[in-house]
């Protein structure tokens, strides 16, 4: 089964001086081996484009190492080769080229003017999808489109941020001298640098990465049982987002079923507790309703101490959320968007998603080849017809849920009021009632106290489990669905990948209300 993998990126000098490379070549090899044995538990990638010079030390390196190289390409092979010295080294060039993975195109196409502009686009893609950037660079920062300088700047923030968002990724700064340069350091200086300074965030996700995998691992069997989800367009199926996509539902609906159980068990395991010392105050049966009441509280808190040691709620959540991302993504690059889901969460979101973003950079770096028509058809009826019938029926389901709760509690606390409305009349009219029908009268005092509690743990679990909102959430997106859809029915091409890029916005917003709001409601005791 496919984990997310660990891509390095590789932007460097290509005029290296000769003499310094059998020592760039080692440090190369140490930093390589350090990532292999200790970092992460998905793959490691190096993605390198084989210019001259460090992309080819370190494609060198790594193919020595059984790591695999996958190589995007500025322009196609012809007109990237004249950019090369010598037949020599295209012949070099070649033949690494024949040990890599997959090789792709990420320019645009190429003439004189359009040439910056391609390496450029090199650029973005290395920012954009390397978690690490192992630069070979003599630290010298320049405004050169496609340089060296460039991807390091765009990878920490320190130029245009809006261009690739903001970034978690690490930069491993290996100072390397160019031939004829004018910095006077010595080579072979490793340093790292984050965008945050400190490298928080740069760990963060990386631990997050490194559980994803974990999880991976350890619900291989619920993975491989899952239904097969049907998210492959007719001319176009990016097999690592529909698979990604299979284990973020099959793991998100485990651990559902884990939270949900967990806290209806918890909720019962409460009204018990509740009955019990409510009849332990009236002296019944105190020699096992006490004994009973501490183990509930103490199964009650092992219930929630698993429930927190295995993340239930947490993946549930958090799973969730990174399927409906991968959905976008698919949907999106069925019809040729070449957008990140991610880059569209709003700026107070990313601490939140910016795990999100980086699964979806991990796994999303080379472009489909589309047949807009076809794909147009399948995404509009896979995705935006779909969601209108899922979100119209979860409507419908939460809000009957809703009205049968708010029912049951209405009537408990009407029950309530009526039993205490009952035993003051009769108290009043006779004053022996209460000795003449004492196991009956106690038998209605606890009820009486029972049922406006009944009530209140109802309306707890409303709370608990986010039904109002949820039901005003799928309300609106049941909307925006179906007016997306009869505004495609009439709209050209171009309008409708606008319309594609609004639904998809959409849909994320809605999705962080709804991670937000589970977020904070956890696996814990009813508090009452």
């Amino acid at each position: 089964m496919s984990k997310i993998p660990t891509i390095i990126g590789v932007p460097g000098h290509r005029n290296i001086n000769k003499a310094d490379i059998a020592e760039i070549e080692a440090l190369v090899e140490i930093e390589l081996r350090s990532l292999k044995a200790h970092c992460f538990d998905g793959s490691l990638i190096v993605m390198s484009a084989l210019a001259e010079g460090a992309d080819r030390i370190v494609a060198t390196v790594s193919l020595s190492l059984g790591i695999p190289l996958v190589v995007p390409l500025p322009f196609e092979l012809g007109e990237y080769e004249k950019d090369f010295s010598s037949r020599a080294s295209i012949e070099e060039f070649r033949r690494l080229l024949t040990k890599a993975s997959d090789y792709y195109v990420v320019g645009k196409s190429v003439s004189d003017s359009y040439r910056d502009a391609a390496y450029e686009d090199l650029a973005l893609h290395l920012a954009r999808h390397s978690q690490i950037l192992l630069a070979l660079w003599d630290g010298e920062h320049n405004n050169k489109p496609g340089s060296t300088s460039r991807v390091v700047q765009l990878t920490l923030g320190t130029c245009n941020r809006s261009l690739v968002g903001p970034n978690d990724a690490r930069v491993v700064h290996i100072h390397t001298v160019r031939s004829g340069g004018s910095v006077p350091e010595k080579p072979g200086k490793v340093r790292s640098l984050y965008a945050d300074e400190d490298g928080r965030t740069y760990a963060h996700v990386m631990k997050t990465l490194f559980d994803i995998n974990t999880d991976i691992n350890r619900y291989s069997g619920v993975v491989d049982n899952h239904h097969q989800l049907k998210l492959g367009a007719p001319t176009y199926c990016d097999h690592a987002i529909v698979g990604m996509q299979k284990v973020s539902d099959a793991i998100s609906s485990s651990a559902k079923k884990h939270t949900n159980s967990s806290t209806i068990l918890l909720f019962v395991f409460a009204l018990i507790m509740v009955i019990s010392y409510d009849l332990y105050t009236y002296d019944i049966a105190t020699k096992i309703l006490g004994p009973l009441y501490i183990c509930l509280f103490i199964l009650g808190s092992y219930i929630v101490s698993r429930g927190r040691k295995l993340r239930f709620h947490e993946n549930f959540v958090n799973y969730r959320s990174l399927a409906e991302a991968l959905r976008i993504q698919h949907f999106w690059r069925a019809v040729g968007i070449p957008k990140n889901a991610g880059d569209f969460y709003q700026y107070k979101h990313f601490d939140d998603t910016i795990w999100i973003r980086r699964v979806l950079s991990s796994i999303t770096w080379q472009k489909p080849g589309i047949d807009f028509i076809r794909s147009n058809d399948y995404v509009i009826n896979m995705w935006v017809l779909d969601q209108v019938n899922y979100y119209s029926a979860a409507c419908e389901k939460v809000t009957r849920a809703l009205d049968g709760f708010n029912k049951i509690a209405n009537v408990m606390v009407v029950i309530g009021i009526a039993l205490a409305a009952a035993l003051i009349c009769l108290e009043l009219i006779s004053d022996d009632v209460k000795t003449k029908f004492h196991v009956i009268w106690m038998t209605a005092e606890v009820f009486m106290g029972l049922f406006p509690v009944g009530a209140g743990m109802i309306a707890v679990y409303i709370q608990k489990i986010a039904l109002e909102e949820h039901a005003r959430q799928f309300s609106r997106m049941r909307e925006v669905f179906s007016r997306g859809h009869v505004t495609l029915v009439t709209a050209n091409e171009d309008q409708k990948i606008k319309i594609y890029v609004d639904l998809g916005c959409e849909v994320l917003s809605e999705n962080v209300e709804w991670l937000l709001t589970n977020t904070d409601r956890p696996i814990t005791l009813p508090a009452i």
